[in-house]
């Protein structure tokens, strides 16, 4: 395999932004078949780290319901996703189509999700938009459901706006898996396909009564229903939420927004931290000067040279952003990030942080 390589590290979100980007891609024309999922495995520093936080139960997880705790889990899934004319002429078996998707962040907290559950209700109602569907049309809501207070109550709350009166059952497959980290979503998205096809939806394992602080309860009954259209939705730290509607080829009651092919991207605002400036600016300057910032290391004992940042403190730059608890490399991207919206004349606020998207990579 020749292709792109896109490694997506949006935690527990990952595997489910990748199915949204194997569908981005196909659209656009870039690729006529990519590969998309996601792989994890438990390892002592992933548990020590989530037992940490306080949200590993005791006992088998209870989405929605008590007690309260999670089950970390492992595994890998992935999916040929490819263009349906290359699909037809090769006369391939289509399982299903992806038709919508979207990702969103709340910006909340590093590990919590907003409690008022805006964050997932904006990443679910954005994939129903973008695959033209209703909720109405939704046979059944593939839901996060790690069984953690915050998440479980942040995502009820979700839930019970973005259903409505519409009555479509969701539930939890981690009540059977467990919170498989960066696999956890498409090995979700493939049992809630799986279920499809056979005509079922699965309940959600444990359930007794609802958890205080959950406004709806999910489907915990097996319940026998044919239906053409789903939603999968996950949820991550750091806010990052991914969600993507899935449907059956023959499903028509959809007008999805395609992208505008004739729109190209320009820049309008750039900005650097690097060994040699803070800004673009002292960046220039450096360049013109042959300016050499590789010299000795004086963050830990090395005889080697490196091209190191000398960051005074952050607040001297700027005191829109609080920068206690980032590391350096947030440090970094967040002073960058800022002088490009600066350069580029561009105020962010709630009005228009809906339009506004993040693609960053990072090597730490």
């Amino acid at each position: 395999i020749g292709g792109g390589c896109f490694l997506i590290n949006i935690a527990c979100a990952g595997s489910t932004a990748a199915a949204a980007l194997a569908q981005m891609l196909i659209n656009q024309g870039k690729y006529s078949t990519v590969l998309c999922g996601g792989a994890d495995a438990i390892s002592v520093a992933n548990f020590a780290g989530f037992s940490a936080l306080k949200v590993v139960g005791e006992q088998k997880t209870a989405p929605f319901s008590l007690p309260e705790g999670m089950n970390i889990g492992e595994g890998a899934a992935f999916w040929v996703v490819e263009s349906a004319l290359q699909a037809k002429t090769r006369k391939a078996k289509v399982l299903a189509k992806i038709i919508g998707h979207a990702t969103t962040n709340d910006a909340h907290h590093p590990t919590q999700p907003d409690p008022r559950g805006d964050g997932a209700f904006r990443t679910m109602r954005g994939a129903l938009e973008s695959a033209g569907v209703p909720v109405e049309d939704i046979g059944c809501i593939n839901a996060h459901g790690s069984g953690t207070s915050a998440n479980d109550r942040a995502e009820s709350k979700a839930m019970a706006k973005i259903i409505g009166d519409s009555r479509a059952p969701f539930v939890s497959t981690k009540s059977y898996h467990g919170h498989c980290m960066g696999a956890t979503g498409i090995i979700e998205a493939t049992c809630q396909l799986a279920a499809m096809h056979a005509g079922f939806i699965e309940p959600t394992l444990h359930f007794t009564t609802l958890r205080p602080g959950c406004l709806i309860a999910p489907a915990y009954e097996l319940e026998q229903k044919q239906y053409d259209c789903f939603l999968s939705a996950n949820y991550a730290f750091a806010g990052n939420s991914a969600a993507i509607v899935v449907a059956r080829e023959n499903f028509s009651k959809c007008a999805p927004k395609m992208p505008n092919m004739a729109a190209r991207p320009v820049i309008s605002g750039f900005s650097a931290v690097s060994p040699l400036g803070l800004n673009a600016a002292e960046n220039i300057e450096a360049l013109q000067r042959d300016k050499i910032a590789i010299g000795p290391v004086n963050r830990f004992p090395t005889n080697r040279l490196a091209g190191t940042v000398n960051l005074p403190n952050p607040k001297t730059i700027t005191r829109r952003v609080d920068f206690s608890g980032m590391n350096l490399i947030s440090q970094f991207a967040t002073i960058a990030t800022l002088g490009a919206l600066e350069e580029a004349g561009i105020k962010t606020g709630r009005a228009n942080s809906e339009n506004i998207g993040i693609a960053a990579a990072i090597c730490g």
